[in-house]
């Protein structure tokens, strides 16, 4: 990791845009399906499929 220094800044580096995944409805209806019945948690099925436990509860609310 470079030193601070009072020099001046030579690189600037900024996130112009955010990709986000659009999920259909059957997808949806499946995750939420493998973390009910299975017995495993909303937290495992997320970790197995990338994404956020926070999407399927919002997901299984929906339903």
């Amino acid at each position: 990791m470079p030193e601070a220094s009072d020099g001046p800044i030579n690189r600037v580096e900024m996130v112009t845009s955010v990709q986000r995944r659009r999920w259909s409805t059957a997808e949806k209806v499946r995750l939420v399906g493998e973390a009910m019945p299975s017995g495993r948690s909303v937290s495992f099925v997320a970790q197995q499929r990338g994404v956020s436990p926070s999407q399927i509860f919002a997901c299984k609310r929906r339903m």
